[in-house]
């Protein structure tokens, strides 16, 4: 990439160009483009960008000529240029014309970093301005002395200081999605304070990833928002936890290889929301950049090693392009949605008719797995998509994955004329979509309501039940179900109250000691002195696993918990041991079951706190009547669809971990198909 930068603006503006491009100039007309460029929408004059080798000094804009000056006449003024930049504020973006043939130029605006000179600085004139405040009050009350720590000198930058310091003494890890999120270690750099760096090669086209600070999932540092993909001068919220969906996005090719970097900085404004706290975190930046690019033959040796047969990205068989138009069309297809464009599903359906002729069934398969993933899985391929790659693996020989593909879409029809619409919506989108289209009844996952500020979506036209797939969401259909029901939903749900007793486990177990049920739930601790270790601190509500932590003494609890108590902000309860864990989905009304369905996993460890575990096997299992007696006695009042989470003791005894007041990951999609679609079934012969 090459760049060009313009100081003396509150920021840099840097314009990025391929380096194949020649030299270019356009006018503020977007029709001076090239007649050959595919073009984006201008926003911006182009600025005149001369090429010049990887890594080379960017040389300041005054230097190349600014939008509109012609070669011989006098140039336009600092302001006139500014404005001309910067029409709107410094954190303007600025987008030009991209020529998918000739190269990709775009502008973007960044902050320069923060150096410890100039925290030393603010600090150094903010403790003046409080010591002349102190003795300006001191001579307003009559020679009162004014005394407060925080007009204390040099107090800040003490604080600030330590708090930096540890953090350059932290370890950092890079999760991504190349590794499946395993966490790789970032390097210091050993001439710069509060920087670590890490390099990736990618395999396949583009990637995703977060960083976490001492390999601790609760201290994450992500984007303000999901996927975000300038490779410059991002500002990275955190470290917490708070981080689902957050990531960060390389855009690049299979074979580039990228050095991420993390730039901590000593200052004492709060990147949330611009106040100043003393022992505020040091706010960082994250930015990647391409550093190199495997050869053709490296990168298929390295997907040889990973096991994969077929390099993805731009070559996905090596017979000549001749005699594989499916290869063209794909490298298209791969093009496009490279530079932001939004494909069709005729485009897909066509470069897989393609592949199907071609018998290119690998190529196919991991084009209809990218089909599912969009958006959240919101747009699903056709029938027609599933027979061309059936018959793709067909002209491979691969005759046991075309049944499968073909068995997976006879289960999408396994229902009645009559129920062509959609009966049945699990909201928000969690990617459960291809899992529950197959219970065969019209159940989807597409339907992305969020509650809080969104409005009641209105029902389709045909009757159709709403279901909650998140714990929050559960929460919001009870508290406003008069209001859903008005927009035309179905819903099967409890009281505000009924719900949130369940759901919070901190609420939950002083249910339990109500009910003199607390011996078939973890036993809960006030204090770290009390407890018996190994235990789990855990937060009253969440999902995913999120700020649980295994702690295994009293130590461990107050490095998490400082001089909280147990309780306030994290239960501490007891681990139970062991490497199978129960998964019981119920359909409820008013306390009553009217049917379960019980899954067991099995891990590859006795202690863990789950995701951060290996799953090794899962299968459907029985509950036996105590243990559904047990539970029932929690449901009173309840209507929908739970699910217990819950260990058996070596005695036989339950010990429940949580209720979830909603449909299950297991229900969605680890159920058998027939067992979850005769629930589902059962569902829609209640009255609403």
């Amino acid at each position: 990439m090459q760049y060009t930068s313009r100081p003396g603006l509150d920021g840099l503006a840097t314009i990025r160009r391929c380096p194949q491009q020649s030299h270019m100039a356009c006018s503020s007309s977007a029709s001076a483009a090239p007649r050959s460029c595919v073009e984006r929408p201008v926003m911006l004059t182009f600025v005149e960008c001369g090429p010049g080798p990887l890594g080379q000094r960017p040389r300041p804009i005054s230097q190349l000529g600014i939008l509109g000056h012609e070669p011989g006449s006098a140039p336009a003024s600092l302001a006139q240029q500014q404005r001309a930049l910067l029409p709107d504020s410094a954190a303007s973006v600025l987008l030009g014309c991209a020529s998918l043939c000739s190269g990709l130029v775009c502008a973007q605006l960044c902050r320069p970093s923060r150096g410890a000179a100039g925290f030393r600085g603010r600090m150094a004139r903010r403790s003046r301005l409080r010591r002349e405040a102190a003795r300006k009050a001191r001579s307003q009350a009559g020679g009162t002395v004014v005394k407060t720590d925080d007009l204390e000198p040099g107090a800040d930058e003490e604080r600030y200081s330590a708090a930096y310091s540890r953090a350059c003494s932290s370890r950092y890890f890079v999760a991504g999605s190349w590794s499946d999120f395993d966490l790789e270690e970032m390097k210091c750099d050993g001439l710069k304070e509060g920087v670590f760096q890490f390099e990736v090669t990618l395999l396949i086209d583009g990637g995703d990833f977060q960083i976490v600070r001492d390999s601790d999932w609760a201290r994450v540092f992500h984007p303000p928002r999901s996927y975000v993909v300038s490779d410059l001068y991002n500002e990275a919220l955190g470290p917490d936890a708070d981080v689902h969906g957050l990531n960060w996005v390389i855009k690049g090719v299979a074979g580039e290889i990228f050095r991420i970097e993390l730039r901590l900085s000593p200052s004492a404004v709060s990147s949330r929301n611009g106040a100043t706290r003393a022992g505020e975190e040091p706010t960082a930046s994250c930015s990647w950049k391409r550093v190199g690019v495997l050869s053709e033959a490296a990168l298929n040796s390295r997907l040889r090693e990973r096991g994969w047969s077929q390099p993805t990205a731009d070559v996905f068989a090596s017979i000549p392009m001749s005699t594989n138009p499916w290869q063209h069309g794909l490298q298209q297809l791969l093009d496009f949605g490279r530079y932001g464009g939004r494909v069709e599903d005729s485009s897909f359906t066509a470069v897989l008719k393609s592949c199907a002729r071609s018998g290119a069934w690998e190529a196919a398969l991991k084009l209809l797995t990218d089909m599912w993933q969009r958006e959240k899985q919101g747009r699903e391929p056709s029938s027609w998509d599933y027979r061309f790659v059936a018959q793709a693996c067909k002209n491979a020989g691969e005759r046991a994955t075309a049944a499968a593909l073909l068995k997976e879409l006879r289960e999408w029809r396994q229902r009645s004329p009559s129920n062509r619409h959609v009966r049945f919506h699990m909201t928000p989108r969690a990617y459960w979509n291809r899992s529950v289209k197959r219970m065969g009844c019209s159940v989807s996952n597409t339907l992305d309501w969020h509650s809080g500020e969104q409005p009641v979506p209105r029902a389709p036209e045909s009757p159709c039940w709403m279901l909650p797939a998140s714990d929050w969401l559960a929460l919001e259909i009870a508290s406003r179900q008069e209001e859903l029901r008005a927009a035309g939903w179905k819903l099967l749900t409890s009281s505000y109250d009924t719900v949130v007793r369940l759901e919070n486990k901190g609420l939950f177990e002083k249910y339990a000691v109500e009910l003199g049920l607390q011996e078939h739930l973890p036993k809960h601790y006030t204090s770290a002195e009390s407890a018996a270790y190994p235990c789990i601190l855990k937060p009253p509500t969440g999902e995913f696993g999120k700020n649980m932590s295994i702690v295994r003494s009293p130590a461990d609890v107050r490095v998490i918990l400082g001089d909280k108590p147990p309780g306030d902000t994290l239960l501490l309860q007891e681990l139970v041991p062991g490497r199978y864990e129960y998964s019981t989905s119920m359909l409820v009304l008013e306390g009553r079951i009217l049917d379960l369905v019980c899954i067991r996993y099995e891990y590859d460890a006795e202690e863990y706190v789950w995701p951060k575990v290996k799953e090794v096997g899962k299968r459907m299992d029985s509950v036996s009547l105590d243990h559904t007696s047990i539970m029932s006695c929690f449901l009173a009042g309840y209507s929908g669809f739970c699910n217990f989470n819950y260990k058996i003791a070596p005695d036989g005894g339950l010990r429940i971990f949580e209720v979830n007041t909603r449909v299950g990951a297991d229900f969605a999609c680890d159920v058998p198909r027939e067992k979850a679609r005769s629930m589902m079934e059962r569902l829609a012969s209640l009255a609403p």
